[in-house]
């Protein structure tokens, strides 16, 4: 899957802050039942994520839906849903590190 080139906002491609590496963020995943997709939950004290921000960035390379309670993005057989609370759920996938991996360039966490 194609993500784009490295930003410069990014913590981890423009600072160099390895934050999930370290241990010091990240989140927990869990395999959805019957289904080809991934729940990924943030850390407790985690911030919430500008849905509206997010969508904004995304729109032009995703296939972006966002309303009050929820962003769903699609690319390439893969839909991101990522609710306000942070929780995400990664629908295409079955790997709980491609997941996170994804989450992580294109959410920010």
């Amino acid at each position: 899957m194609k993500t784009g080139p490295p930003r410069r906002d990014c913590p981890v491609c423009g600072a160099g802050d390895f934050a999930y590496l370290e241990g010091r963020r990240g989140t927990r995943a869990a395999r959805l039942c019957g289904r080809r997709a991934i729940q990924l939950l943030p850390r407790e004290g985690g911030e919430q994520p500008s849905l509206p921000g997010i969508a904004a960035r995304l729109a032009g390379e995703w296939e972006v839906t966002v309303n009050d309670y929820l962003l769903r993005a699609r690319r390439d057989g893969v839909t991101v849903s990522l609710f306000r609370d942070g929780r995400a759920i990664v629908d295409g996938m079955t790997e709980e590190t491609e997941a996170r991996s994804l989450v992580a360039r294109v959410i920010g966490y």
